[in-house]
């Protein structure tokens, strides 16, 4: 029996570690924004329905004050996309099956962190826009294989689940748009 290096086993769950240290960053960002959001100017602290995650990477809140939260937030998103990088590359090595989307997978979703890294710059929108774009094509090619897999083939049978599936997709990039241009044209 062969025993893996501990190098590479840490390497196999840094996506994990990275994404949890990611919420907890986030957590405690949200817990040092000053104030303000879309439905209310003066409100203290982050509105968890009315705030978005790009209000923490503000030099200032919505209400006018310095944001201490920003750098937090910065590096919170820095891990995250980062983490993504490398389950992205680590799931297309592992089990994308077909050559096509395990290059897809791999390159794309590089390229889609690489943009969402920088939506605390003044290119927020750009920078959102474009990592949407190639990060539709990761979710795509990610779907793809996975519904080669064996288990989930035997849970899309259930027509429930599709229905569920389809549902669920379509209702989150739904909202995630309407939000984002909400924003941006109420700004």
């Amino acid at each position: 029996m062969r025993r893996s290096n501990p190098i590479s086993r840490l390497i196999q769950i840094l996506p994990t570690v990275g994404i949890l240290i990611f919420v907890g960053l986030y957590v405690f960002s949200s817990r040092l924004y000053p104030g303000g959001s879309k439905a209310d100017l003066n409100s203290v602290g982050f509105d968890w329905i009315n705030n978005y995650w790009c209000n923490l990477m503000n030099k200032q809140g919505m209400n006018g004050q310095t944001n201490p939260s920003r750098p937090f937030a910065i590096i919170a998103m820095i891990i995250l996309c980062l983490s993504l990088m490398l389950f992205f590359i680590q799931f297309a090595r592992k089990f994308a099956t077909h050559l096509f989307w395990k290059n897809t997978i791999q390159i794309f979703g590089i390229i889609s962190m690489s943009f969402a890294v920088l939506i605390f710059t003044k290119y927020h929108d750009l920078m959102t826009t474009l990592s949407s774009i190639f990060g539709a094509f990761v979710v795509i090619g990610i779907t793809a294989e996975v519904y080669k897999s064996k288990i989930i083939r035997a849970l899309m049978m259930e027509e429930k689940f599709r229905n569920w599936v389809r549902y669920s997709v379509c209702r989150q990039a739904s909202e995630r748009n309407h939000n984002q241009y909400n924003q941006l044209c109420h700004s």
